[in-house]
């Protein structure tokens, strides 16, 4: 186990260089059982499994931005070590939080949390595609198979993850619904299947004759990535010349931000969205200016 095998003597960037563990005893070292360490760290912080390695990678490499004179003074001036490699204000907070669990669940250092300041959070409001915007991206895609992913994250409101995972038994056209398997708070529920993508849907078998996948790879018995339905939404994006920035995500925000739009209740889009918490589904009210279409600016009532 990892906490057998540290010694604090050690400066701790040489010790993270060192170790000769695996991935999943660098952030598992604190459980014993084997059904510990395989759903323990998914208990503690709900990260996909397959995200792990990558996360490891990410937090040896933010180690190696700072020296290890300032980390091991374990103080303030890490902060201005890393405000000295102009590190974003949201980055810098991911790596003392991934600081936080190595110390306090790894390393048991629970006090090392009060050593590690995080600073205030830049929120960014994304760029929202209009109606006319996504008609246009959904028209500009020219292969069916494109266009029905695209037409299903917009016209569903899925994450790309949850399309792309789409099987044919998950659709059910007596109930106009979907059903989304293990999303990303890990629950399943029940999405809106609207007549337009079930149409576009039976035209789209029609031409594939999918079987099991909605969406299948170059073997039918895997799923596109998710990188390839990000790829394909910037290649139709940029021949519909829609210049606003963003990636295949863009659509679902568009999803949520047009039902609010349209007088929606709150409550319906976060069950639509799959979120576990309302205050999730409350920051799209940032995305739109005045719900109330009735208000208007004073200046409208000004003979300019």
């Amino acid at each position: 186990m990892i906490t057998s095998q540290l010694n604090r003597s050690q400066p701790l960037l040489s010790l993270i260089d060192t170790l000769s563990i695996t991935t999943g005893e660098l952030y598992y070292g604190n459980f014993k059982r084997k059904n510990e360490v395989r759903n323990g760290f998914n208990w503690i912080s709900g990260i996909n499994p397959k995200k792990i390695p990558r996360r490891v990678n990410t937090f040896k490499q933010s180690l190696r931005q700072v020296t290890s004179k300032a980390f091991e003074r374990r103080d303030k001036k890490l902060s201005i070590a890393f405000k000295k490699k102009s590190i974003a204000s949201n980055s810098y907070n991911v790596i003392v939080y991934a600081l936080r669990f190595f110390y306090c669940v790894t390393l048991r250092r629970p006090l090392m949390k009060l050593e590690l300041p995080t600073t205030k959070v830049i929120y960014k409001l994304p760029s929202i595609l209009s109606t006319d915007e996504v008609q246009s991206i959904i028209k500009a895609a020219g292969n069916i198979k494109h266009k029905t992913l695209l037409i299903l994250i917009y016209g569903a409101g899925l994450r790309v993850s949850e399309a792309v995972n789409l099987r044919t038994e998950d659709i059910d056209s007596k109930r106009m619904t979907i059903h989304i398997r293990c999303s990303k708070n890990r629950r399943d529920r029940y999405a809106l299947l609207s007549p337009i993508v079930l149409e576009h849907l039976r035209t789209y078998w029609k031409y594939c004759r999918f079987t099991n996948y909605v969406f299948p790879g170059r073997n039918s018995d895997k799923h596109i990535t998710t990188c390839t339905a990000a790829n394909i939404y910037q290649q139709v994006k940029e021949r519909a010349l829609v210049k606003k920035s963003g990636g295949i995500h863009g659509l679902r925000t568009a999803f949520a931000t047009h039902l609010l739009e349209a007088g929606v209740d709150l409550f319906v889009i976060k069950q639509l969205l799959g979120h576990s918490s309302i205050h999730s589904t409350v920051r799209y009210l940032s995305f739109v200016p005045c719900k109330n279409k009735s208000v208007k600016s004073p200046i409208d009532q000004l003979s300019i």
